[in-house]
Formats: C-alpha cells, structure tokens, sequence
C-alpha cells in the first residue's frame, strides 16, 4: 500500500479547521456558569450544537450523542484510521476494565461502558465471557494479554488498582504502536508526554498518600519520555522539579511540588497538566494540514465533554461561576 502522505488529509485538515468553529470557547462556558437558569444554560448549549434539549439529565445522553457524531466524523475523513483508532483505545480498555472488575465483583456494570471504542460493547461483553479473554480473536494481542493478566491479577490480590495499572500499560503501548504505524511523529510524541503527565500525578497522589518508592514504581508507565526512571526513586518536591526541568511538564511538576510541601489538594496539578498537554496540541493550528489535525480536534473535544460535565456538577453542587470556571481547563479555540 503506497505511503500516506501529508497532502492527503488535505480535504480533512479543511474540513476540521471547519468543525472548530463550533467547539465551545471560554466565553460560553463563562456563560453556562453563570446561567441563572436551566433554560438559559441549555440554550447556550443548544447554539454550541447539541441540539434542544428539555432537560439537564438529558445532556449526559447529548454529550455521549456528540461524542459518537465526532468519532464518525473523523473516521470518515482520515485517510489513515489508526490516527483516530489511536484515541478510541481509551474506550476499549476502560470497558475491559469496568467489565473485568465488575465480573469479580458480582457488580452491574453494563451501564458504565461506552460504545465509542474500536470494539463494539457486544463484541467487548462476548469475548470477555470466555474463559481465556479474547480466545475469539477479536482482540489485539497486547490487549488479550493484559486482560487475562488483570482479571488473573485481580483475582489474585483484590488489588483492583494494580489490575487498572496492567490495563493502562498496555492502552499506552498499543496507542504508541499505532501512532508508530501511522507514522506520526506527532501523535507519538503527544503519547508521550501523555504518559509523562500520568506518572507525574500518580506519583504525586501515592506519595500524599505516604507510599513508598517500590510501591510507587508499580504503577509507573514506561514508554514516555524517561522520567517513569527518575521518578522511581525517593520522591521530595525538588526531586520532582528536577525530574521535569526539562519537560513542558516542568510548570506542572512546580506546581505538584507545592502541593507537596503545603499539603494541599491536587485540583491544581490535574489543571496544569491538561493544559500543557492542550498547549502541545495546538501547535496543530500553524501547520497546513495532516493528521495533527484531526488529532487536536479529538482532543480538543474531550477537553469539551469534560468541561461541560464540570460545569454541570457545579451548578449542582450550588458553586458560584468563579470557582466553576477557576476548574476548568483551557478550551483550544
């Protein structure tokens, strides 16, 4: 098969620059936050394109509406789908997570799966009913691997953490083994610096929580950008600067280690790190077209689905629109 080339996302890059003039800015979450009203906070949301909606518990089905027209979209208009198959792993192993540790449980959780992955939930329900998973071969082998390890850990421990960790290790190689494939030297470095961000926040949560290096180390993700190894030893605030001094996490890093040392929440870490992972995503915005763009918009998206559910949580726990917007991450447009 002849080589992708750039020039052809062409019409995609088009198209997307499109697309993002409907994604929900700044000024209309400011909006939503500050709505005195349902009604006035769902027309705000009715101008951002999703449509009428009646009801505030309608919009969970809206946001999840939205979600499935955006993935449609996308694979539609990429010439090589491993672009957008790369962000849809997420679904696949959070269902195989929800599933797996719903099984040992005894527990309901089919309501919990979502069916935006690259694996239908049927597909995902039937294979996982075998008594080897993914003995069907509807599963890449880095994911039939790691969820027999999982449930067999699981099983084993009660460790439902570790089990977690097992999964989002392998969701990370199989999201760098496609990026690989695409030949995406975006999409790889962005993974990377994904997987940068999580080991940071990992290991500043275990260590509010007085764990040690070893038990730290256990779910530190390999594949970024060499920090799992520096953060695998005794973490202290300037050990965490240093680790990072080099990385566009570095302002994340600053910010976890005065959490640290002052003990207090950890809103502000999950702040700057998705914002610094945004900041990388719109250098998409000065190239002329290619597959960073479809995948800024995916994300740019997501970053839109999680705002419009924060807000909603703080209209629902009564917080004034100042506190609402102070969670909120950047928006890319």
């Amino acid at each position: 098969m002849e080589k992708i080339k750039d020039i052809d996302y062409l019409y995609a890059s088009t198209r997307i620059k499109a697309l993002e003039r409907s994604l929900v800015t700044n000024e209309r979450l400011k909006r939503m936050a500050e709505a005195k009203s349902d009604e006035e906070f769902l027309k705000v949301l009715d101008e951002c394109g999703y449509g009428e909606i009646s009801s505030i518990s309608q919009i969970s089905a809206a946001i999840a509406e939205k979600r499935s027209e955006v993935i449609n979209d996308v694979l539609q208009l990429a010439p090589d789908k491993k672009v957008v198959q790369v962000f849809l792993l997420k679904y696949d192993y959070h269902n195989l997570k929800a599933i797996i540790k719903g099984q040992a449980a005894n527990a309901e959780y089919e309501s919990t799966l979502m069916e935006t992955g690259n694996i239908s939930i049927k597909q995902m329900l039937e294979t996982t009913g075998s008594t080897v998973i993914g003995s069907d071969g509807r599963l890449s082998g880095i994911m039939k691997s790691s969820a027999n390890e999982a449930r067999d850990l699981l099983a084993r421990t009660g460790d439902s953490r570790l089990a977690d960790t097992v999964l989002d290790k392998a969701c990370f190689a199989e999201m760098l083994k496609l990026a690989a494939e695409a030949g995406s030297l975006f999409l790889t470095d962005y993974i990377k610096l994904l997987i940068d961000s999580v080991n940071l926040r990992t290991a500043v949560r275990l260590k509010r929580m007085k764990q040690d290096s070893s038990i730290i180390a256990k779910y530190l993700i390999d594949g970024g950008n060499g920090t799992s190894a520096r953060l695998k030893t005794e973490i202290t605030p300037e050990s965490l600067v240093s680790a990072f001094e080099s990385s566009p996490l570095k302002a994340t890093a600053i910010v976890a280690a005065e959490a640290l040392r002052e003990g207090t929440g950890l809103a502000a870490v999950d702040t700057q790190a998705e914002n610094t992972l945004l900041d990388y995503l719109k250098n998409a915005k000065y190239i002329a077209f290619g597959e960073q763009h479809i995948a800024a918009y995916i994300a740019a998206r997501e970053t839109e689905f999680t705002a419009l559910n924060m807000v909603m949580a703080g209209r629902k726990a009564e917080m004034s629109s100042e506190d609402v917007m102070e969670r909120l991450r950047e928006t890319y447009v």
